[in-house]
């Protein structure tokens, strides 16, 4: 139980830590310089940027040295200055430019904040949650500073107040204000939302190999276990990190079975060798929370399965029992996925970590391949 809390610990903090992005693309530095290739960047306030020109060479910049980076896929990074921030400066993503109010984005601990900017000053979109005193009473709230701010920013356009009152922290409705105050003269405009609807979503088909040491997540097999398993993956976020798997697959597990014999007023039990094969359906989730151009490494929960699963006695071949059931499992494992070409990838995984007494027979060896693209209008 200790080695799993550590796990968990363990992968909580790189999912928090290692927000990285990989991306085609141009790199404008604060010079001017345009440097056009594949960039490797944070998310979460990076403080160095790497990149690859034309030519393969591999370089690196700090935050200080960014002037722009602009995507292939539409989406622009920047930098900005906050003072309030610990480093004073914040690597944000573009939604809206204008020469009155610009909107920015900024992922920083797996949460996203806004930031606005008006006559080159800077203001960061809070919604506190605090905790008031009263009647010796405590109860908590949320102070909702954003709406003040916005307030502040907008004097000049009082009549949009009403409007602000009823905004939610979210980038809908920050943008629909935000336009509505520009009036419509807005150089550059690209929401998450934006960006996400005409991104493309990755369908890849994949086959895997798994080696069973516990008949699903918990009973021991007794025996060699196996199991083959293909379908298709849909990375279904902008980011690519959140995906699910659908496959269909068959498993065969050894297993040892008990056996109840009455004689006479006397109850006796044997053991003998038996075996399951299932045919099932599954679902998958993963969660991307380490890429780079060659190697990913994930987190995922096997959901479930709607199975069809028969019981055999070894030795006369009898069967025991079937069923024909949805089986949910929950059950998380953690993996690492290498591409050997733009289109081909290799993965390897441990399955069924709540019983890690088991560590490291449950496994799967898998290959990937991008076999097209979805493209959402």
């Amino acid at each position: 139980m200790k080695l799993l809390f550590t796990f968990s610990l363990l992968l909580l903090s790189l999912v928090s830590l290692s927000q990285i992005q990989n991306e085609n693309g141009k790199l404008i530095l604060e010079t001017n310089d345009t440097i056009v290739g594949w960039i490797t960047y944070y998310d979460d306030l990076s403080s160095t940027v790497t990149y690859k020109d034309d030519n393969d060479i591999e370089n690196s910049c700090t935050i200080d040295c960014i002037n722009e980076i602009i995507l292939n896929n539409g989406i622009r990074y920047t930098t900005i200055n906050y003072p309030d921030h610990k480093n004073g400066k914040v690597f944000v993503q573009k939604i809206i430019s204008s020469k009155l109010i610009n909107l920015f984005a900024s992922e920083e601990n797996g949460s996203t904040y806004y930031y606005v900017i008006k006559d080159s000053n800077t203001y960061r979109l809070e919604n506190n949650y605090i905790i008031v005193e009263k009647d010796n009473k405590s109860y908590s709230r949320w102070d909702y500073k954003y709406l003040g701010t916005l307030k502040l920013l907008m004097s000049d356009k009082p009549e949009l107040f009403d409007k602000i009152d009823k905004l939610k922290l979210n980038e809908n409705d920050l943008v629909n204000i935000i336009i509505e105050y520009n009036q419509g003269d807005i150089n550059y405009f690209m929401t998450t939302e934006t960006a996400q609807a005409k991104s493309i979503s990755n369908w890849v088909t994949f086959g895997q190999y798994s080696n069973f040491g516990t008949y699903y997540s918990a009973e021991a097999t007794n025996g060699y276990s196996y199991g083959i398993y293909a379908g298709l993956q849909l990375y279904f976020t902008r980011n690519h990190r959140h995906s699910l798997k659908f496959g269909l697959g068959y498993s065969h597990y050894e297993l040892k079975r008990t056996y109840a014999h009455q004689l006479g007023i006397q109850t006796f039990y044997t053991k003998k060798n038996a075996y399951a094969e299932v045919y099932r359906i599954g679902i998958t989730y993963e969660y991307l929370f380490f890429m780079t151009q060659r190697t990913n490494i994930y987190g995922l929960i096997h959901l479930g399965d709607y199975s069809y699963i028969t019981e055999y006695e070894e030795e006369s071949g009898d069967e025991i029992t079937h069923s024909f059931l949805p089986k949910p499992t929950l059950s998380p494992g953690v993996g690492i996925e290498y591409k050997t070409l733009k289109k081909l990838s290799f993965y390897f995984e441990f399955n069924h970590l709540l019983n890690i007494s088991y560590f490291p027979k449950n496994f799967s060896a898998g290959i990937k391949y991008d076999i097209g693209k979805i493209t959402r209008n």
